[in-house]
């Protein structure tokens, strides 16, 4: 596989939580990120394929009279899946049946815990 296809990011971004979340924000955030796991995303440009230790950046978060979530800023390092045309990549062919034929990506990447 090619060696760059697969990128660090440090990312900044802000997730919008339900008041419901108030008394585990961070658990609400990582609900959010779980959300974003093996799925391209067109903010990152590519496929969030983990995200380590995040930080919760807002003390506060203010409520809008009209938007009944409340809105938090969060910084995390992720490992995001970014192909080229012409990459190389090395599959591995894991179920084959009538109706199914899935080609896993066998990929080796360092997550931060």
């Amino acid at each position: 596989m090619d060696p760059g296809v697969l990128k660090k990011a440090h990312a900044v971004f802000s997730v919008d939580l339900h008041p419901s979340k108030l008394h585990d924000v961070r658990g609400g955030v990582q609900e959010h990120i779980n959300t974003l796991l093996m799925r391209y995303n067109e903010d990152f440009g590519g496929v969030v394929m983990c995200v380590g230790n995040f930080k919760v950046l807002s003390d506060q978060a203010p409520v809008n009279l009209y938007f009944p979530l409340f809105r938090v800023r969060v910084r995390a390092p992720a490992v995001v899946f970014m192909p080229q045309r012409g990459s190389l990549l090395t599959g591995r062919v894991t179920k084959v049946s009538e109706y199914f034929e899935c080609n896993g990506i066998t990929a080796w990447w360092t997550c931060w815990s």
